[in-house]
């Protein structure tokens, strides 16, 4: 490597305990780059650098940035990431030793008992709430609802409900605002919550609800 480079001039400034000025050479690396240098930083002991850029948000992939934000606990930056990126980007982090059958929790539902650990149960709330909408993503929805249990289980409840349905014959739930567990957050009308067929879902809309 040239003496010019800057990797090695972040290098040696980061060994100076200059970050500061180790990050105004971050700008000259390509963003094909950035995953590198991100992990570069990892292993001298500034994994936050990198994640501090928004820069780097949008060259990272969500893979790296969900891995850094749940080892290192850095929940503003990986709030930031989601609401840049969305859910549909963390669906696709790659799961290490999640089997194909569909029977471990996805990246959504991870990240969701993060944040919640963190004490983010609003931000949760939200993310159960978009993925009750769309039946494809009611699994997620009904998991992200059972961890909100634990801190509202009003709320949690018809969030639940959401997910997997409403069982015939059975009203709806409603809450203390007297809105229903089929009419969305806003206050608008959700058609959205039929019933579900797998079989959690079927299980706790017939035995639980």
């Amino acid at each position: 490597i040239p003496l010019s480079h800057p990797l090695l001039r972040i290098g040696i400034l980061l060994s100076s305990n200059q970050p500061d000025r180790a990050k105004r050479w971050f700008h000259a690396m390509h963003p094909n780059q950035h995953e590198s240098l991100c992990y570069f930083l990892e292993r001298r002991g500034f994994p936050q650098l990198a994640l501090e850029e928004e820069l780097f948000l949008n060259t990272l992939s969500m893979d790296t940035i969900v891995d850094l934000c749940i080892r290192y606990r850095m929940t503003k930056v990986l709030e930031h990431a989601i609401e840049i990126h969305g859910l549909s980007s963390i669906r696709k982090i790659r799961m290490s030793h999640r089997p194909n059958d569909g029977s471990s929790h996805g990246p959504v539902e991870c990240v969701g008992a993060f944040l919640l650990s963190q004490g983010k149960a609003e931000l949760v709330r939200r993310l159960a709430s978009e993925c009750a909408r769309k039946e494809e993503t009611k699994r997620e929805a009904y998991v992200l609802a059972s961890l909100y249990l634990a801190v509202d289980a009003r709320d949690a409840k018809r969030l639940v409900q959401r997910a997997v349905g409403v069982q015939k014959g059975k009203a709806a739930v409603v809450g203390s605002s007297g809105v229903s567990s089929t009419e969305n957050d806003h206050g608008g009308g959700d058609r959205s919550s039929g019933v579900v067929n797998w079989p959690v879902g079927k299980y706790v809309r017939e035995h639980a609800l």
